[in-house]
């Protein structure tokens, strides 16, 4: 039994033991085994930032500074100038128109007195007002003189000569004998139509004309004051011949935009693009070579508008300013003549003109009866003196350029 006792008492202690081992064991492993570390990626390199792209800024033309200087210039003149100046600015007038007279042929005091009363920024004469060399000079130099003396703006001088035997100035005054357009035209010559732009330009300075209202600019095979019936070869000559004109101080006026060419009976049927293929293409090549001046037509443009195109902003505004980019003298057709008469009033219609972006009023009838409805329209705002002063502006600034007005 003793024996018993003392096998049970060993086998307990073993026991014992063991399980103390286990447990020591267990806690050595739970609490001294190898910790594991996080896994940790390692930063990737960020991407590096992209600069915005920056709109490129669109070229601008640089400035002229001569066409700086003259529109700074033609601002100055402007402000010292009178609301009734600046409106009588805007017509180019026959002498009659404002002396009564039924044919004007010398410059006395019946022209000083109605250039005092009615200081036009134009006028044109034709071949009965003009009877011999020292009679034109004289009439032209005394009208300038009368407006120049009186502290007004001198005028434009306006006449149509196409250098032909039969012209008023060329022909019959000068005794020349030019190349007609047609004959330049057929030549093929850029370089005769700049000649006879030249000689021309020099022949009407010496009588001190400064606007020529013939540049061969509509398209005709069979009118001797066109250059040619081809758009192509008429916009060569038309560059070319403004070019030499105006070298020597005489405005070049392209008439009668868009193209009396395209027109049967006062109407034109041409959709835009056609026109801009062949008609158009004289007037743009002459705006490109600085024409001073363009003569917008009487007719209708029925693809373009319903009114007749002077009085139309769809072709004055839109077509010609915006899209063709003139910045020029905008004058319109005859406001008086029958075209116009028959559907409107001159008065009505020289408002509606200006509205529409005509800078100068061609051939008025009642220069005075159009300059009270002008004032009227702006005292009742019918039109602004805003508008008023973009025309005159730029009649002032063709003027500078052509040294009519000292700069």
């Amino acid at each position: 039994m003793k024996v018993f006792r003392a096998i049970l008492t060993i086998l307990g202690c073993a026991l014992i033991v063991l399980g103390g081992y286990s447990a020591v064991t267990f806690l050595m492993q739970r609490d001294f085994a190898p910790v594991q570390e996080p896994t940790v990626e390692a930063p990737q390199p960020a991407e590096p930032e992209q600069p915005e792209e920056t709109p490129e800024e669109p070229t601008q033309p640089a400035e002229d500074p001569e066409l700086e200087a003259r529109h700074s210039r033609a601002q100055e003149i402007l402000r010292d100038m009178s609301l009734e100046e600046k409106i009588y600015q805007l017509m180019f007038v026959r002498p009659e128109a404002i002396t009564g007279v039924d044919q004007v042929t010398v410059a006395g005091q019946t022209t000083q007195d109605s250039l005092g009363r009615c200081p036009v920024g134009g006028l044109v004469y034709r071949a009965d007002n003009l009877e011999s060399e020292d009679q034109a000079k004289e009439l032209l130099e005394k009208t300038a003189a009368y407006l120049e003396d009186g502290g007004q703006i001198a005028p434009f001088l306006g006449v149509f000569d196409d250098g032909s035997e039969t012209s008023p100035v060329a022909g019959d005054l000068a005794g020349e004998t030019l190349d007609s357009f047609a004959t330049v035209g057929h030549s093929g010559s850029g370089g005769q139509a700049e000649q006879l732009g030249k000689d021309l330009g020099k022949t009407l300075a010496d009588y001190r004309f400064n606007v020529n209202l013939a540049a061969g600019a509509e398209l005709s095979s069979d009118r001797s004051d066109c250059f040619s019936a081809a758009g192509e070869e008429a916009a060569m000559m038309v560059s070319s011949y403004v070019t030499g004109l105006q070298s020597e101080n005489v405005a070049a006026v392209l008439a009668h935009f868009p193209g009396e060419g395209a027109a049967e009976n006062g109407v034109c049927d041409k959709a835009e693009e056609e026109l801009r293929q062949s008609d158009l293409l004289p007037f743009t090549a002459g705006i490109e070579a600085g024409a001073a001046i363009i003569q917008v037509s009487n007719m209708t443009a029925t693809e373009l508008d319903t009114a007749p195109c002077c009085l139309s902003s769809a072709v004055i505004t839109d077509l010609l300013r915006d899209s063709l980019g003139f910045t020029g003298v905008i004058l319109t057709d005859p406001l008086g003549g029958q075209t116009i008469s028959a559907q409107y009033d001159e008065a009505e219609a020289a408002i509606l003109a200006l509205n529409a972006g005509a800078d100068m009023l061609y051939e008025l009838n009642d220069p005075e009866g159009v300059y009270t409805a002008i004032l009227s329209a702006i005292q009742n705002g019918e039109l602004t003196e805003e508008r008023i002063d973009e025309s005159v502006t730029r009649i002032l600034c063709a003027k500078l350029q052509l040294q009519i007005i000292e700069s």
